[in-house]
């Protein structure tokens, strides 16, 4: 299943495989001041770790830690195009998948 909402501009991303230390950018979603940005990751093989948020328009980072799978809502304090991200933080590669929807 997928984040999403009748009302909100959503997207899944298709499973990408991350080596160690590299970031994926999954696309950019438009959101107003105090919407919400929600992002669902899954991680294979179990027990590996990644980073993953939003880059902001001023190109600031905003981050959450997520092992084996996360969702995680960021509030938004400024209208604009929003990067969403998933940085591989694990020793080996890693299979990941997910999607997000602003709202």
């Amino acid at each position: 299943s997928t984040l999403s909402s009748s009302s909100a501009a959503s997207d899944v991303y298709k499973r990408q495989t991350l080596e160690s230390g590299t970031m994926f950018f999954a696309g950019t979603v438009y959101a107003d001041r105090d919407q919400c940005i929600a992002i669902r990751v899954n991680i294979m093989p179990a027990g590996q770790t990644v980073c993953y948020g939003i880059m902001t328009p001023d190109d600031k980072l905003w981050y959450v830690y997520a092992i084996d799978s996360g969702t995680h809502n960021f509030r938004i304090s400024n209208s604009g195009n929003y990067k969403i991200f998933v940085k591989n933080v694990s020793t080996g590669d890693v299979d990941l998948e997910g999607g997000y929807v602003s709202y």
